[in-house]
């Protein structure tokens, strides 16, 4: 998935990607750094989540790391986790993201269909 985003991204022009780990062993996957935003990815194999499961987002957001977060899952619904932080099941993110065909879609496409929720 992350070389897959970074592809697309790349596509568009795009170069800034970065991995984000704490000392307390949690981590951001991929931060795609696009002025004057940044947006924080973490992937998640589970079907049900619950805050432990974007502490590191929210904790990268009361930083000024990223400017919103997304937590992509292998469950079925997508919902709004936190503030800026939204979640979204795996195959509805590829669908959105429609990754390997239009190079016009982006990341960004997909948070404006999720703020809409």
């Amino acid at each position: 998935m992350i070389e897959k985003i970074i592809c697309r991204e790349r596509a568009r022009g795009e170069e800034r990607f970065f991995y984000y780990g704490g000392f307390s062993g949690k981590h951001i996957a991929l931060i795609l750094d696009r002025t004057p935003s940044r947006v924080g990815i973490r992937f998640r194999a589970a079907e049900l989540l619950g805050p432990r499961d974007w502490t590191c987002l929210r904790s990268a957001l009361r930083q000024g790391i990223i400017k919103r977060g997304v937590i992509v899952h292998t469950g079925s619904r997508s919902f709004i986790a936190a503030q800026d932080i939204l979640a979204f099941p795996i195959q509805r993110f590829l669908d959105c993201f429609e990754l390997g065909t239009d190079p016009e879609a982006s990341l960004y496409f997909l948070l404006n269909t999720m703020m809409r929720l």
